[in-house]
């Protein structure tokens, strides 16, 4: 029975080293694994990071574009307005125009007439 004892100190120490071997071993691949989660969450603090300032310069450039989309509406009504006036203004000359002609073409035939 002597043996025995010996043998299941023996037995009882080995596991205890072994239990400390693994808790040492756990203990270290906690720590590893809350080294590279940490790591994961500044990588993903950094992404969000850089996203929201990437959005908000796409917000700013969406708010420059519109500005300009308005300006260039705003040009083309202000050309819109200039060229009906140009075509009011050839209108009055295509009137004058053919007011000489038909002025220039009684002349011709009162001319005509009176030879």
């Amino acid at each position: 029975m002597a043996t025995t004892l010996e043998q299941l100190a023996a037995r009882v120490a080995y596991l205890e080293r072994e239990m400390k071997r693994h808790g040492v071993l756990l203990d270290h691949q906690q720590a590893e694994t809350d080294t590279r989660l940490a790591d994961i969450q500044q990588h993903l603090d950094q992404q969000d990071a850089a996203q929201q300032a990437g959005n908000q310069q796409i917000a700013a450039l969406a708010e420059q574009v519109s500005g300009l989309v308005q300006e260039v509406k705003d040009g083309f009504a202000g050309m819109g307005k200039r060229l009906d006036w140009q075509d009011g203004q050839f209108a009055d000359i295509r009137a004058d125009v053919a007011d000489l002609s038909n002025r220039v073409a009684g002349l011709v035939q009162r001319e005509g007439k009176q030879e």
